[in-house]
């Protein structure tokens, strides 16, 4: 847990800071005060819980550096939760790099380990090229849309279902 000081009306952390370790830090630039530290960037993003699957839409224009062990850690308390089926929604993502590529890998390695199933949708065009240079089309189910996403899902179930049976 970090300590808070309070200096001249702003708040600091002695410790490394996470999200919630700042309520109210507002410096005029790090130029001014370099042994404060900078407030964390936290990952925006939603999570729709239902019975079969949980849809993950991230809310940011880039999957990169600052925001992608937000997500990873995201990735593995869902798993945790007995949650095997996510439907990754990326349509507002407009860049990943190969950090982001790696928490998509590390879901899809845990939904895999469950039997259950990681669903990309809506990527654009910078993203799916990634994806294809990197070869991991063949590796990842991507699917144009949320609706199409929660068929697959389904279908998965199925197909499960029925190789379980014989």
């Amino acid at each position: 847990m970090a300590v808070r000081r309070q200096f001249f009306g702003l708040l600091a952390a002695s410790a490394k800071p996470n999200c919630s370790d700042f309520s109210v830090f507002s410096l005029p630039s790090p130029l001014y005060y370099p042994e404060f530290p900078a407030p964390p960037r936290c990952m925006k993003y939603t999570i729709d819980k239902k019975e079969s699957y949980t849809i993950i839409t991230i809310d940011e224009k880039k999957l990169d550096t600052t925001v992608a062990p937000d997500l990873k850690s995201e990735f593995v308390k869902l798993n945790a939760e007995g949650i095997n089926n996510l439907i990754l929604d990326l349509s507002n993502v407009k860049y990943t790099d190969s950090s982001g590529l790696s928490s998509i890998l590390i879901a899809n390695r845990l939904c895999n380990s469950t039997g259950g199933l990681l669903v990309l949708s809506g990527l654009q065009d910078h993203v799916m090229k990634l994806i294809t240079i990197s070869k991991l089309e063949s590796v990842l189910h991507i699917l144009p849309t949320v609706e199409e996403a929660i068929d697959r899902v389904f279908l998965h179930a199925i197909e499960r279902d029925l190789t379980d049976k014989e």
